[in-house]
């Protein structure tokens, strides 16, 4: 039926009769196809609606074909000659906003695409290619067409072979298979079924779909006596734009997804399009040849997705795939994930394909997944699921987290490491997350509590973490604790007497290794902060920083008010620190790139004063509003919540000449702010000839991120209308 289609001059639309009948309808209405090939079993999953339908296997459609001639038909010869342009196939991926999209590849992209396959590998009479792809994913058009264009033969592996491992590589010993192409997560079952690999044909392994561990790839090599190659390609760039050929002499961490196919660019960018450096992250972006065409009845998504070449030809094309990828120092493309994949754990941005490249480059680690579980609601864990190499020992999970521990920082460390006799699949052969289990964060058998202080330990640890137990010697990050928790974890002994530090929880992340740290006395401190009105501050209050008495007395002299105004202090987060660092970096020229502007006006002093008073309650209802930066005469600079703070409103006169009043506005308040007293936030005001009056409210980026503007104008909104009651 393919190769009929490609005869007539048209373009092919493979469904799987496995779909979901309203899929199948939405498929066919939206390709607008004009003719169904089907068999007599598949007709039940069909829409009433159809165009025309050819059933392949009914008896008076069999009689007539029987009566046809038997010469050839020359593609294209009933509408006229075959361009490259014209459509070859299209094939339906899922989409973003929950709508399948159809991704049209033209004559031309296939054709590259064949002859650099058949000049790269050149097949041959002798070769037999296994095609076990279903029809559905771009993964089989090489499959198919490849061997019927180098004279090779195509074994079409029933579907029940397909997914059974086993079968499949029984299967390729039976029909003398050479060259055959898996999924990462197929293979690793594959090669675990065969041992040696004696018996069989194979040549060539191709592998794709996911990313594949060095360890996996030197296995298969090995095993299969095999040369192995990495395929990488979205369906948008024709089924693979670059290939890497597996050396398993190279000491590596990453297998490389290499280098374009011909005809075909390869552009690392970052947000502004302009090209990073090698070993630089960035997004890829492919041109050449092999773009698809764009995608079908989408034109608002096709010129999303398929952008203008700044780097190529006037009118060229480059596809925006969304993997994050870098050069290496040989030229080749390293692998790091979907840049649409980033989440957010405990406030820190992840990549969790960077993770899990280096999570796949443990020796012990044939293959490795790394995803964002939150299995109880609010509670957010990366966890790392891999399969042992073939000889690994029992104790993989500790070793792979330690392992990832020596190289990325605490919060890209997985909370749990799964380890897996083998990743479920889909029906496709690719990992089904779905059945993913939940990791167990289960306490060791160890020695329990034998005093009081141990004791009150225990019991938090276990409430923190959410287990039955906890046992004196269990390490709390081994359990599923991270930083976020770490926090709480000392809020809560603070809160029972018990004084550690942050720092003591991560340096000794046990009962045991705490209760050295806190002495053998417990130490009562203030169960609910730095009480009001305090004449004098202990470190005692202070359980997340680490203060000596001279850096106390500093911190206290920075507030207005003194200890009696001292709410809380704490350290910086990372971003702050990056933002305190800018700040100090322009302090020099007078500027400051991260202090917020915005511009107000209001027709009356009496509305402005009124807003200047709402916007005092906010500063009062929040913490952070009220927090300044103090590093000088401190190992570390600390944030400091002041109790009160009271909004800066400052009157600005212009000249009744200025045509640009928010202009002389800006430059009058300046681009800096006293980041070291509190509020980090203050209005510049100024009447204008008309009688309005314009308001600069400026604010520093190190209280504010990019959502808290809307919560701070929300709620003085609610504050002016009188629905201050309302407000969490």
């Amino acid at each position: 039926a393919l190769l009929a289609v490609w005869k007539a001059g048209g373009a092919y639309l493979p469904v799987d009769v496995a779909y979901p009948a309203e899929r199948i309808a939405f498929m066919l209405a939206d390709a607008d196809a004009a003719c169904v090939v089907t068999a007599a079993a598949s007709l039940e999953v069909l829409p009433a609606s159809l165009p025309a339908t050819v059933v392949v296997d009914e008896p008076s459609l069999l009689a007539e074909l029987a009566e046809l001639p038997d010469t050839a038909v020359l593609a294209g010869e009933r509408n006229g000659t075959l361009l490259p342009q014209n459509p070859a196939y299209l094939i339906y991926t899922s989409g973003s906003t929950g709508t399948p999209k159809g991704v049209l590849v033209e004559q031309g992209a296939v054709a590259n695409h064949m002859r650099w396959m058949a000049d790269t590998f050149a097949l041959d009479g002798r070769d037999r290619v296994l095609a076990r792809t279903a029809l559905s994913f771009d993964a089989s058009v090489w499959e198919v067409w490849l061997p019927l264009t180098t004279g090779a033969t195509v074994c079409l592996a029933p579907v029940v072979v397909t997914r059974e491992p086993a079968q499949l590589v029984e299967y390729i010993r039976r029909h003398r298979v050479t060259i055959a192409q898996f999924v990462p997560s197929l293979l690793a079952l594959a090669v675990g079924t065969t041992g040696d690999g004696t018996g069989l044909s194979l040549r060539r392994v191709f592998v794709g779909g996911e990313p594949v561990t060095p360890a996996l790839a030197a296995q298969t090599a090995a095993s299969w006596s095999v040369d192995l190659h990495n395929l990488y390609g979205p369906s948008e760039t024709t089924v693979q734009i670059a290939m890497h050929a597996f050396d398993a002499a190279a000491d590596v961490t990453t297998v490389p997804i290499g280098r374009p196919v011909w005809n075909s660019r390869a552009y690392v960018l970052d947000a502004a399009l302009c090209p990073v450096p090698v070993g630089v992250y960035g997004e890829l972006y492919v041109a050449g040849e092999q773009l698809a065409r764009g995608y079908a009845r989408r034109p608002g998504l096709s010129a999303e997705r398929f952008v203008a070449n700044p780097f190529g030809a006037v009118g060229g094309r480059m596809y925006r795939t969304g993997d994050r990828v870098r050069w290496t120092a040989e030229g080749l493309l390293e692998f790091a994930g979907r840049a649409d994949e980033q989440v957010k754990v405990r406030g820190f941005r992840i990549e969790p394909g960077e993770v899990q490249a280096v999570v796949a480059g443990h020796g012990g680690v044939a293959q490795a997944l790394v995803l964002v579980r939150e299995d109880v609601p609010g509670d957010r864990r990366l966890v790392a699921y891999v399969v042992p190499a073939a000889g690994e020992g029992g104790e993989l999970a500790q070793g792979v987290r330690e392992f990832v521990a020596r190289r990325l920082p605490e919060y890209m460390v997985p909370s749990a490491v799964v380890v897996l006799e083998a990743l479920p699949l889909t029906a496709n052969g690719k990992v089904d997350r779905r059945a993913l289990p939940v990791p167990r964060y289960a306490a060791g058998a160890g020695r329990g509590p034998s005093t009081l202080q141990e004791e009150i330990l225990c019991q938090a640890f276990a409430e923190v973490l959410g287990l039955e137990g906890v046992g004196v010697d269990d390490d709390f990050f081994m359990l599923g604790g991270h930083s976020l928790l770490a926090v709480s974890l000392v809020e809560k002994l603070r809160g029972r007497g018990v004084s550690v530090s942050v720092r003591a929880l991560f340096e000794t992340p046990t009962v045991a290794g705490l209760v050295a740290v806190a002495g053998p006395e417990l130490v009562v401190v203030p169960p609910n902060g730095i009480p009001e009105g305090a004449r004098e501050i202990t470190p005692e209050m202070l359980p997340l920083v680490e203060l000596s008495a001279a850096e106390l007395e500093r911190v206290v002299a920075s507030v207005e008010g003194g200890a009696a105004n001292v709410a809380d202090v704490y350290p910086l987060a990372p971003l702050q620190e990056g933002l305190l660092f800018h700040h100090l970096l322009g302090s020099d020229s007078g500027d400051d790139a991260y202090v917020l502007p915005v511009a107000l006006e209001f027709d009356s002093r009496e509305r402005l004063d009124a807003f200047a008073g709402a916007l005092q309650q906010v500063v009062d209802r929040h913490d952070i509003y009220r927090t300044a930066v103090v590093w000088e005469g401190l190992r570390e600079p600390v944030q400091v919540v002041w109790r009160h703070a009271v909004l800066p409103v400052t009157e600005v006169r212009l000249d009744p000449a200025e045509g640009d009043p928010v202009g002389a506005l800006t430059a009058a308040a300046g681009s800096r702010i006293d980041v070291t007293r509190a509020p980090l936030l203050g209005l510049h005001v100024a009447e204008v000839p008309s009688g309005s009056i314009v308001a600069l409210l400026r604010i520093h980026h190190l209280v504010q991120d990019h959502t808290g503007l809307d919560v701070m104008l929300g709620e003085v909104r609610a504050i002016l209308a009188g629905q201050a009651d309302t407000l969490a």
